[in-house]
């Protein structure tokens, strides 16, 4: 996956973290493709029978075309879960980061972890901070 120019061990931590919300990606994709399709056929199909149509729409193809949209409506429901899902264990894997580094004091690890929890929308910014604060202090004890 390109991320634009990151550096190398930040690059190296996205992948990781991509790993493990990889299939959830794919889940909602595929929601996000069907609801979309669905609600689309729907609506599309019901507007040109009700006012479009020839003769009268028949009651069985307005049932049809009503469950095709509350199907799409649901596929549309559930990839909202999965999108909640993926967030979350896009935080765990952040956390779990964290906790285990062996670079930035306990303060500093702890600071960055209740910052995640407060902020979790903030959640990929305070990583690539911690990051970079991590790497830091691994080249200042590195180079001196």
């Amino acid at each position: 996956m390109n991320f634009m120019n990151l550096p190398k061990y930040m690059e190296i931590e996205l992948e990781k973290m991509n790993e493990t919300i990889q299939p959830l990606l794919k889940k909602v994709s595929k929601y996000t493709f069907g609801s979309v399709l669905l609600i689309s056929f729907a609506i599309f199909n019901l507007i040109s029978v009700m006012f479009y149509g020839e003769s009268t729409p028949t009651t069985l193809s307005l049932i049809i075309l009503a469950f095709v949209g509350a199907f799409g409506m649901a596929l549309n429901k559930e990839k909202k879960v999965y999108k909640q899902e993926i967030n979350q264990k896009g935080n765990e894997y952040i956390m779990g980061r964290m906790k285990n580094s062996r670079t930035l004091s306990e303060q500093r690890i702890d600071h960055y972890i209740k910052d995640v929890k407060q902020q979790n929308t903030l959640a990929l910014n305070l990583f690539y901070s911690f990051l970079t604060e991590e790497e830091e202090v691994k080249n200042k004890a590195l180079y001196g």
